[in-house]
């Protein structure tokens, strides 16, 4: 479950950017589906806050993009 946190919390800002162009014309959900996708990647970034901070920090598994090219997301102190 925790290789899953990384790739969710690059994903739910581009989801909910996608949401809030599709709700063009309705300004309160616009403005909700924003707020939302604020509070659960900060809920996620505190998840991983504790991890970022250890020895060992939290990773993704690879994904390989190319043959030769993998992208692996680290969850690292340094940020």
């Amino acid at each position: 479950m925790d290789s899953v946190i990384l790739p969710v919390i690059v994903l739910v800002p581009f989801v909910a950017s996608c949401c809030v162009i599709l709700l063009n014309r309705h300004p309160d959900a616009r403005e909700g589906v924003s707020l939302l996708a604020a509070v659960l990647t900060f809920s996620l970034w505190l998840v991983i806050l504790p991890s970022s901070c250890a020895a060992d920090p939290l990773t993704s598994p690879a994904l390989a993009v190319l043959p030769g090219l993998t992208i692996r997301l680290s969850a690292d102190a340094l940020g």
